[in-house]
C-alpha cells in the first residue's frame, strides 16, 4: 500500500500511483512537494554537476529530489539532494535508512521543516551530515551528527567579489570561498558557482 492509499483513503486510486512520488510524509501529515522558485532549481542543478563529478566512480550514489527515505514509520523524506553510500537499503518504493549526506535548499514552503522537523529527524536517524542552503542570503549551513542531533559546524556565505579584492588589497583575511565536507573530505563546491545565475528575488 503506497503513502496517498495508507494516510489518505479518499484519493481517487486512480491518481495514487502516478502521485506518489510527489509526497513526503512528515510526522504523520502526507505533503506534497510543490515547484520550486527558479532559483531553487538553479542552485539545485548547480550542486548536483559537482556531487555527481565526486561520486561518479564511487559506490556512493547522488540522488535529486527522486528518492524516497523512509526514516520512521511517521516520515518519509525526498531531500533536494542526497548522498547515500549503503545501496543496499534502496528498495522499490525508495531507500528504508538514512543517507549519508543530505542538502535541502530552503523556499518559503519547506523552511520550517527544514530547519525544524527534518533537521530533528534526520540527526536521530544517523544522517551524518546536513546541508541547509539559504538562496535569499547567499548562505550555506553545514550541519554534522552529534549523538543523533545535529550541530551547525560553519556557515559558509557568499562575499561580493569587490570586497574581496579589497581585502587581498589590503593584505585582510579572505572569506572562504568554497565549501568543503566533512563527511567526504575530498568534496569541495565553489560558492560562487553554487549561486550563480541565482538572484535574491528568486527566492
Amino acid at each position: 500500500m503506497g503513502l496517498l492509499q495508507e494516510y489518505l483513503p479518499e484519493i481517487d486510486s486512480e491518481k495514487i500511483q502516478s502521485e506518489e512520488r510527489k509526497w513526503e510524509l512528515i510526522d504523520g501529515i502526507p505533503t506534497m512537494l510543490m515547484p520550486g522558485a527558479p532559483g531553487h532549481t538553479y542552485t539545485n542543478v548547480n550542486m548536483l554537476i559537482p556531487f555527481y563529478l565526486h561520486f561518479k566512480n564511487s559506490p556512493c550514489k547522488v540522488f535529486i529530489e527522486n528518492m524516497k527515505f523512509h526514516l520512521t514509520e511517521k516520515d518519509r523524506f525526498i531531500p533536494d539532494i542526497a548522498v547515500l553510500c549503503d545501496t543496499s537499503i534502496v528498495k522499490k518504493d525508495g531507500a528504508h535508512g538514512p543517507p549519508d549526506l543530505v542538502v535541502e535548499v530552503l523556499s518559503p514552503t519547506t523552511a520550517r521543516n527544514d530547519e525544524g522537523h527534518k533537521m530533528r529527524i534526520y540527526g536521530e536517524s544517523g544522517v551524518k551530515e546536513y546541508w541547509i542552503v539559504d538562496i535569499k542570503n547567499y548562505s550555506i549551513r553545514v550541519y554534522v551528527n552529534q549523538g543523533g542531533k545535529m550541530e551547525l559546524y560553519d556557515v559558509y556565505m557568499i562575499t561580493p567579489r569587490e570586497e574581496l579584492e579589497f581585502l587581498k588589497s589590503e593584505g585582510k583575511t579572505i572569506p572562504a570561498t568554497s565549501l568543503n565536507s566533512l563527511t567526504f573530505p575530498d568534496l569541495a563546491m565553489d560558492l560562487y558557482e553554487i549561486f550563480a545565475d541565482v538572484l535574491p528575488e528568486d527566492y
